[in-house]
């Protein structure tokens, strides 16, 4: 029997925060999948990935988010 081990995906945490009632939401992001996945937190920021996010707030509607922390999940 072979036992199959898959590389575990890289993710990010986005900490982003409504501009508008400042709720705080956090969004992850699986870059396990991109052709040239960011090797880094400074890499992903940088990313047009992020810059075209879309953002909603889910309690106000909001659509203006500000990304304010980063975390590297796995």
């Amino acid at each position: 029997m072979q036992l199959m081990i898959r590389e575990s995906a890289c993710e990010y945490d986005l900490f982003i925060r409504c501009e508008s009632c400042r709720r705080e939401t956090v969004r992850c992001v699986d870059v396990s999948d991109w052709d040239c996945p960011p090797s880094n937190i400074d890499e992903l920021v940088e990313s047009a990935y992020v810059a075209r996010m879309p953002f909603s707030c889910g309690q106000c509607e909001g659509v203006i988010g500000r990304l304010f922390a980063v975390k590297l999940s796995r």
